[in-house]
C-alpha cells in the first residue's frame, strides 16, 4: 500500500516499486506501508515507512526498499562487498542472498507505527544492524563462507 498526503491506493508491490523509483529519483519522498512480519519487532505490519534516495554509501544497518528476485522487500543492509549488498529481514531466519546496488532503490529514513514515529539515526542504525547480525549469526556461524 502506498500513501501520501494528496491521496491513498493500494498498490502491488511491482507498481510500488516503480513509483519508488520515479519519486526518489525527482527527489521526493514517499510513504508505503509495510506487509509482512519480517521486519518485527522494530517494523510491525502495517507500519507507514518513509522512504527517500539513497546515500552515495549505502551504510551497513540502513533499512532499504529493494527487489530481490521477483519479490519487492523493505529489508536491513546486513554487509557489502564491492557493488553488492546482503540483506535480510530482521525477523527472517535466512538472508536475502547478495543483491546488486542497481536493484535497491531508497532507504527508509523515517517510519510511524500506530504507537511512536521514528527518525533513523546513525546511533540506532547501528544498534538495530547489530541485533540482526545477532538474530542471523548461527547461520552465519554455520554457514561462514556464505559471505566470501
Amino acid at each position: 500500500m502506498c500513501a501520501n498526503s494528496l491521496a491513498e491506493r493500494v498498490l502491488s508491490a511491482a507498481e510500488a516499486y516503480a513509483l519508488a523509483q520515479v519519486v526518489v529519483q525527482a527527489g521526493g519522498r514517499l510513504q508505503l506501508q509495510v506487509a509482512g512480519r519480517s521486519m518485527q519487532p522494530i517494523l510491525p505490519d502495517q507500519t507507514l515507512v518513509t522512504i527517500a534516495d539513497l546515500p552515495a554509501t549505502i551504510s551497513l544497518g540502513s533499512v532499504v526498499l529493494a527487489k530481490v528476485g521477483q519479490r519487492v522487500v523493505i529489508h536491513r543492509v546486513l554487509w557489502r562487498r564491492q557493488q553488492q549488498y546482503l540483506i535480510a529481514g530482521d525477523a527472517c531466519p535466512y538472508f536475502d542472498g547478495w543483491i546488486e546496488r542497481s536493484a535497491i532503490v531508497a532507504q527508509a529514513v523515517a517510519w510511524q507505527t500506530p504507537n511512536a514515529r521514528l527518525s533513523l539515526n546513525l546511533l540506532r542504525r547501528y544498534a538495530q544492524w547489530i541485533l540482526a547480525w545477532l538474530r542471523h549469526g548461527r547461520r552465519w556461524l554455520i554457514k561462514s563462507n556464505y559471505l566470501r
